[in-house]
């Protein structure tokens, strides 16, 4: 006898930005991307590292960054740590195999990439600038809760050789706030979990989101527990 389940998707999940005009608040994020892709014609052909504190968005923009580029299926994330020799020269001989599909491209998201080992962010760097350049139709994005000189990998004493080679973005942590607490009252309205006095709930996901510093995921989480219900 088989057993047949429904995954259950966290709120925060099913609330997750897929675009960037649905992103909250960070303005100069959305600016410096679409400055890019209106220069260029698309997202694609580099590398970026997007630097923020847990919880922000950075594997959100990550996605959405990738999905400019490739189709879901053309999407691989893994985890900094997981990255070995061997792993990045399986990479490196299909990033020039162009990808089936409607966008036509690939994209890699590495995260929390200060745990990278010395070796590892080494041969990155064949990845990001091989000869000739990376296709247009890939792209490599980074994510790393850690800033400047806490960006260090283990056994290297200067991270710049990696990042000087990538878009920089960096997540906005003041004035996010208000435009963080209008999207989770929405998700509230939604999903049928706003109080009677909208009101007074709003106040209290903004002092949530002040209190966490920022931490979205965390709010939704907490909203989707019944936290802020009376």
């Amino acid at each position: 006898m088989s057993l047949t389940f429904s995954p259950v998707s966290a709120l925060f999940e099913r609330r997750r930005p897929s675009s960037l005009d649905e992103l909250a608040g960070q303005d100069r994020l959305k600016k410096q991307l679409r400055l890019l892709e209106s220069r260029y014609g698309t997202l694609g052909g580099r590398a970026y590292a997007i630097t923020g504190k847990k919880g922000m968005g950075k594997t959100t923009t990550a996605r959405i960054i990738a999905r400019k580029v490739a189709d879901d299926y053309a999407i691989e994330e893994i985890d900094a740590g997981d990255i070995d020799e061997k792993w990045i020269e399986r990479y490196r001989r299909a990033m020039y195999v162009r990808p089936l599909g409607e966008k036509g491209g690939w994209a890699l998201i590495v995260n929390e990439v200060h745990g990278l080992k010395a070796k590892a962010a080494r041969l990155l760097l064949t990845l990001i600038e091989p000869p000739g350049g990376m296709p247009s139709w890939g792209v490599i994005v980074f994510t790393t809760t850690k800033k400047g000189q806490e960006t260090l990998f283990e056994g290297v004493d200067d991270a710049g050789p990696l990042f000087s080679r990538c878009v920089r973005i960096e997540l906005e942590e003041r004035g996010q706030s208000q435009p963080i607490v209008e999207a989770i009252m929405q998700a509230a309205v939604d999903e049928g979990l706003a109080g009677p006095d909208l009101d007074k709930m709003r106040k209290a996901v903004l002092r949530a989101v002040n209190e966490s510093c920022g931490d979205v995921r965390e709010v939704y989480n907490q909203l989707e527990s019944g936290f802020f219900l009376e």
